[in-house]
């Protein structure tokens, strides 16, 4: 998937499919969607107040222009009341985008601009149209065939003094992206496959991290009781101490320790969950493996902020 800034007029834009806001309220007489309905001399209008359209939050409508517009279909978002308008709204949005080209098989995507509300920055507008697009278009695929991946392309408009900071934002949400899948993975991964030893070998993958993986010899001479007795539950499966450290170059200005709990597989102890309660326990690591996500992306962010983890 491509992400690109656009500062070309999105009406003689080629594109699968342009995806604009609808603000609460009466249709808007001026702005992105004014001109667009202006090329189809007003029928976008009309079908919306027909549909009883109004701009809410869940609302959307998929409008097929006919030839009408350099886009095949049109893409209609409700973004609420527009003094409340938030990037989680905008998130949303780019979620609902994303399913939307995905169902009607779009190669090519405009996300004309959405951000009406004071305090909203075209940086912060790209970033949370990018993040939702892409957590949205996450599958787990690991046991699955692998397929020749479509080229696409989403194209986000902003104006042309925003276009350098527009385009940083979406790598940022790129990035943010990956780590959140990388995170998912682990976790959507069934225990058999996802050992101690198992998650100390993802972590052992990082990039741009120091990584040391603690065996149970280790972590009887610590004395750290309440660990082993957790571990021994599993008599097939020795426990794990992982500690990964991301040090940024030049000065620091901040120390950070995050802990993230690393059991593969949570049974119950003394009360054993019944089966339906099991269906879930592989998601008890899900701690450890935001703490890998997390670890990820920090190489590629660089922040100035020195970064300890423990996973256990």
């Amino acid at each position: 998937m491509k992400f690109v800034v656009s500062t070309e007029n999105i009406l003689k834009t080629v594109a699968d499919v342009l995806v604009v806001g609808y603000p609460e309220g009466k249709f808007p007489q001026d702005g992105v969607l004014a001109k667009i309905d202006g090329k189809l001399n007003g029928e976008l209008k009309r079908v919306l107040k027909k549909e009883g359209f109004k701009g809410g939050k869940t609302e959307s409508k998929l409008f097929y222009a006919a030839g009408r517009l350099k886009v095949t279909y049109v893409l209609v978002l409700g973004l609420g009341d527009a003094k409340k308008l938030d990037l989680e709204t905008l998130r949303t949005c780019g979620a609902t985008a994303q399913g939307v080209a995905a169902r009607i098989k779009a190669k090519k995507i405009v996300l004309a601009v959405f951000a009406s509300a004071k305090g909203i920055t075209s940086e912060e507008e790209a970033l949370a149209l990018t993040e939702g697009f892409c957590l949205n278009q996450y599958q787990f695929t690991r046991y699955l065939k692998k397929t020749k991946n479509e080229r696409k392309e989403v194209l986000i408009s902003c104006a042309q003094k925003d276009q350098k900071k527009a385009g940083q934002a979406i790598r940022h949400a790129q990035i943010l992206s990956e780590g959140v899948a990388l995170a998912r993975d682990l976790v959507n991964t069934p225990a058999v496959d996802m050992t101690p030893m198992d998650l100390a070998r993802a972590a052992k993958k990082l990039k741009g991290v120091r990584v040391s993986v603690r065996q149970l010899g280790w972590i009887k001479q610590k004395k750290m009781g309440a660990f082993l007795s957790v571990a021994a539950g599993s008599t097939k499966n020795a426990p794990c101490f992982i500690e990964m450290t991301y040090q940024p170059r030049g000065r620091i200005k901040k120390r950070i320790a995050i802990v993230g709990k690393g059991v593969t597989f949570d049974s119950g102890g003394y009360s054993l969950k019944l089966g339906k309660g099991m269906e879930n326990m592989k998601s008890d690591m899900a701690g450890a493996a935001a703490v890998i996500g997390l670890m990820t992306i920090l190489p590629m962010l660089k922040p100035a902020v020195a970064v300890s983890c423990y996973i256990a």
